[in-house]
């Protein structure tokens, strides 16, 4: 494999990595306004909308589609296995809305109970 093409894909991956790592992030993630915390930023508001097809173009596998009939507002919903190194790929659930607003609203109870209590909010 040449250098370039290698470098071409490596490049490739790492920016649909930070795609991917946003869309996560406003699926899952809680809380917005003015903040003087200095922590790191939980929600990533995007213009556009994903699918999963744009999801598994950047490697990602989907291993299981969930009904959406108890996900309020919710339009999508998939497991997948995904992660940068081939190697060290981790267990991920989707989840899709029709807008980043409705993901924060409607999301956030659901997104509790998937990850955990434990987890700080912000509020």
């Amino acid at each position: 494999m040449k250098i370039t093409v290698f470098c071409d894909r490596y490049l490739r991956r790492l920016f649909w990595s930070c795609i991917l790592m946003a869309v996560f992030t406003s699926a899952v993630a809680c809380g917005s306004g003015d903040s003087s915390d200095d922590g790191p930023v939980q929600i990533f508001a995007s213009d556009t909308n994903y699918t999963v097809d744009e999801i598994k173009a950047i490697g990602a596998k989907t291993s299981r589609q969930y009904s959406v009939e108890n996900l309020p507002d919710g339009v999508d919903a998939w497991k997948i296995l995904w992660g940068i190194n081939p190697n060290n790929k981790h267990d991920y659930e989707i989840r899709f809305y029709p807008s980043h607003d409705l993901a924060v609203s409607s999301g956030k109870a659901m997104a509790i109970e998937a990850i955990g209590a434990n987890i700080e909010y912000p509020e």
